[in-house]
C-alpha cells in the first residue's frame, strides 16, 4: 500500500506518507536496474532473476502490469485555510504514527 497526503489540488501537491521505497522498487524493476531475487519471490517463482526487459512473454509482462496498487489517498479539505509547511510536516508525521499502530496491531 502507499499512502499519500494530497496536499493541494490546485495545482496538485502532495507528499508521499509511506510506499516511496515501494514506488522506487517498481520503477527500478521497469527501468532494468532490479533483477528480482529468488528467495524474495514467494508466488511468481517464473520471475526468478529477471529484469522487466527480460520477461519472455505478454504473460509473464501482464502478471506484472495487471497487479494493483493500493493507494490510501488523505486530503486536506479547509479551503478557507492554507496550510504552512510546519503543518504539513505535522498531519504527515500523524498520519504515519497512525499507519504504524495500524499495522501493528
Amino acid at each position: 500500500m502507499i499512502v499519500v497526503f494530497v496536499i493541494s489540488e490546485n495545482p496538485i501537491r502532495y507528499m508521499i506518507v509511506d510506499g516511496i521505497n515501494r514506488i522506487a522498487t517498481i520503477q527500478n524493476f521497469l527501468d532494468d536496474t532490479l533483477r528480482l531475487v529468488p528467495s524474495h519471490l514467494k508466488k511468481a517463482t517464473f520471475l526468478s532473476n529477471k529484469c522487466f526487459s527480460k520477461l519472455s512473454s505478454d504473460d509473464e509482462k501482464s502478471y506484472f502490469l495487471e497487479k494493483g496498487i493500493q493507494i490510501l489517498e488523505y486530503s486536506y479539505t479547509d479551503k478557507s485555510h492554507q496550510l504552512t509547511e510546519e503543518e504539513i510536516d505535522e498531519i504527515a508525521k500523524q498520519l504515519y504514527i497512525n499507519i504504524l499502530k495500524v499495522l501493528n496491531k
